[in-house]
């Protein structure tokens, strides 16, 4: 790839879309890249990070400046007539993004900062509105990273640097805490059934001492849920 991918999201429709540097590509039916947009404050120096569709379809997405300038990052929406829409500044690192089970907040990672914010959401027209803390991580205890929200409406919060995922309640409050074998955890995913939590890893920056120590670090990892 030209420059570093930053996410794959599917589609109301199925289709994979991916965001390459500042760009949004589609992989089409044929396994082939074709580019459909560039976000409109696309600059050297800058790329597309976390995403993921709403329920009408709409992208959201974070840009990061890649020196993580503190306040650089920009939150976006991408609609599917191609329109792309500022929603909100003042961030650093956005990471993962979510939605309460009935649609009406919003929820986005600032990993640099260690907040989980929550804004006031509107489904019908995509407005996100009032934002407000709703969780902040020790950093000794590591960095959220990716976001989901589980049936029970709990928050899952993974925490890269910090070997774990936090389960937060609605109101900010920590259910559980789940211990794993990688000292960077990325992201999860739900299984179409909702048995088994998907967990992304990376190996960026571990020394070869924490790669021995902590073999699956790196690893696509399947647990049994809940």
């Amino acid at each position: 790839m030209p420059s570093p991918i930053g996410f794959v999201a599917e589609d109301t429709n199925g289709r994979l879309l991916t965001g390459i540097g500042c760009e949004i590509w589609l992989l089409n039916n044929h396994d082939r890249l074709e580019r459909l947009t560039v976000c409109p404050a696309a600059r050297e120096g800058y790329r597309l990070n976390d995403a993921r569709f709403d329920v009408a379809g709409r992208l959201w997405i974070g840009l990061i400046d890649e020196r993580l300038t503190p306040g650089s990052g920009q939150l976006f929406r991408y609609d599917a007539d191609g329109s792309w829409h500022d929603i909100d500044g003042d961030f650093t690192l956005i990471n993962g993004l979510d939605w309460s089970l009935d649609g009406r907040s919003l929820y986005v990672t600032e990993s640099h900062g260690g907040t989980i914010y929550a804004y006031d959401f509107d489904p019908a027209t995509g407005r996100a509105a009032s934002k407000r803390n709703v969780f902040s991580v020790n950093p000794a205890e590591g960095k959220p990273d990716g976001l989901l929200v589980e049936p029970s409406s709990c928050l899952l919060s993974v925490l890269f640097d910090g070997a774990a995922i936090l389960r937060i309640t609605p109101d900010g409050r920590i259910a559980k805490r789940y211990a794993l074998p990688v000292p960077r955890p990325t992201s999860c995913a739900f299984s179409a059934d909702y048995d088994t939590l998907f967990v992304t890893s990376a190996t960026l920056g571990l020394s070869e001492s924490s790669l021995a120590a902590c073999p699956l670090s790196g690893s696509l990892l399947a647990l049994p849920w809940p």
